[in-house]
C-alpha cells in the first residue's frame, strides 16, 4: 500500500479542534449515570466528551453546555434527569481540546473546551474549580504545574515529541 493512499484516523488528534455535537448516548456503568457526547470536525474526525450525571460534576456539562451556546434560558431547561435535554447540544458548535484519557497513554477524549471558533486561537485554559481537600492543597511536596503556553507564538498544537512519533 502507498501511503498516500492511507486514510486519516477516524479520531482526532491531540490538541485544539473546532467541532460539532453528533449524537449524545447516556449510559449507567456503575451506580451513577454519565452523558458521552461524540463530537467530530469537518473531516468527520471524532471524539467523545463525558460527563458523570451528578451534583457535583454538574459545572463541567453546565460549562461544555454554554460553550456550545446555550443561552441563560436554556440552561435553565436544561435538567439532566431528562436525557432527552441532553438533545439540545446536538448540532451546536463548540471547540475543544482533546488530550490523554485520565489513567492512559493513548486513548484520547475532549479535556477542556471553548466557544466555537477558538481552536486557532489558543483559547486559555478553562480554570476548573479546586476540589481537593485543604490538606492536599497545602502539600509542599507537590510539584508545580508546568505552564503549557508556547513561548514562540506557534499557534495550534506543539511539535510532537519523538515518543510520539510511531516510527
Amino acid at each position: 500500500m502507498l501511503l498516500s493512499d492511507a486514510k486519516d484516523s477516524q479520531w482526532l488528534g491531540k490538541g485544539w479542534h473546532d467541532v460539532r455535537v453528533a449524537t449524545y448516548e447516556v449510559k449507567t456503568p456503575s451506580d451513577k449515570s454519565l452523558v458521552e457526547f461524540i463530537v467530530h470536525d469537518r473531516d468527520k474526525q471524532k471524539s467523545k466528551a463525558t460527563f458523570w450525571l451528578t451534583d457535583a460534576a454538574a459545572w463541567r456539562l453546565a460549562g461544555f453546555a454554554k460553550a456550545c451556546g446555550l443561552s441563560k434560558q436554556q440552561l435553565a431547561k436544561y435538567d439532566t434527569d431528562r436525557p432527552v435535554c441532553h438533545k439540545m447540544l446536538v448540532g451546536k458548535k463548540v471547540s475543544v481540546e482533546v488530550d490523554l484519557q485520565d489513567g492512559s497513554d493513548k486513548y484520547h477524549e475532549v479535556s477542556d473546551w471553548a466557544t466555537f471558533g477558538s481552536a486557532s486561537t489558543k483559547p486559555a485554559r478553562i480554570k476548573h474549580p479546586d476540589t481537593r481537600a485543604a490538606e492536599e492543597k497545602d502539600d509542599p511536596t507537590e510539584p508545580e504545574p508546568e505552564d503549557d503556553t508556547l513561548e514562540d507564538g506557534f499557534e495550534g498544537s506543539p511539535p510532537p515529541d519523538d515518543d510520539d512519533i510511531p516510527f
